[in-house]
């Protein structure tokens, strides 16, 4: 494996404060086609928490949960993110954990977080009876990785890539996903009766990046 100042080559041909403020994001739902958060590699910034300041093109893969850079046109990923405090790419924030990324959506005395991921699939092999046999989705991330062809923004036609994003809630220093009702009541068990009555009017999608971020507003305003 080579290293790169501190970074995995992957080259395939790489605080709270008191007020709620919301990242610039376009809205990343489950199922959308594609397994880059952006159409493009972007113009971004990395900075280090040795205070350190990277900038270079970035993406962020989804399949790989690694955050792509290019540098002299070779793809690179971030091999320890850990030594990361933040990726900024158009206003959008990235943060590092347990060695993947997460977008912060949100930040203050309750932060939130999406986490993406998606699962890539080769079509399967016709076998008769209108049957197809498949291999398994790790093995089509592999089979990619191999190619050289999973940092690249579009994929051979015959995968089909399958989005999802899940949502953490930071709060009192403890992160936890959020993905129903329940769980978010669970995480706030003082303001239950009244997170139930804005639930309850205002019928939150708990896989809307929007409508969580309008939810923890609200709870920020009764903490």
């Amino acid at each position: 494996m080579d290293y790169y100042f501190n970074i995995r080559i992957t080259c395939l041909s790489a605080l709270p404060i008191a007020i709620i403020s919301f990242s610039t994001i376009a809205q990343q739902e489950q199922g959308i086609s594609g397994h880059f958060v952006f159409p493009e590699y972007t113009d971004g910034v990395v900075t280090m928490h040795s205070g350190q300041i990277l900038a270079y093109p970035l993406n962020y893969n989804k399949a790989t949960e690694e955050m792509i850079f290019v540098k002299e046109g070779k793809k690179f990923a971030i091999a320890n993110p850990h030594d990361v405090a933040e990726v900024e790419i158009e206003k959008r924030v990235f943060v590092p954990w347990e060695g993947v990324f997460f977008e912060r959506l949100s930040s203050g005395q309750i932060s939130l977080y999406a986490q993406y991921q998606s699962e890539v699939e080769a079509e399967g092999i016709d076998i008769g009876y209108g049957a197809k046999a498949t291999d398994t989705g790790s093995q089509d991330l592999t089979n990619l990785i191999q190619e050289g062809q999973i940092n690249e923004l579009k994929l051979p036609e015959k995968y089909r890539v399958i989005n999802r994003t899940s949502f953490w809630i930071e709060n009192d220093n403890q992160r936890e996903k959020v993905n129903s009702k329940n769980q978010y009541l669970k995480i706030f068990p003082k303001h239950k009766s009244e997170l139930k009555s804005y639930i309850k009017e205002h019928d939150p999608d708990f896989k809307s990046t929007g409508d969580l971020m309008q939810l923890v507003a609200f709870t920020s305003g009764l903490q």
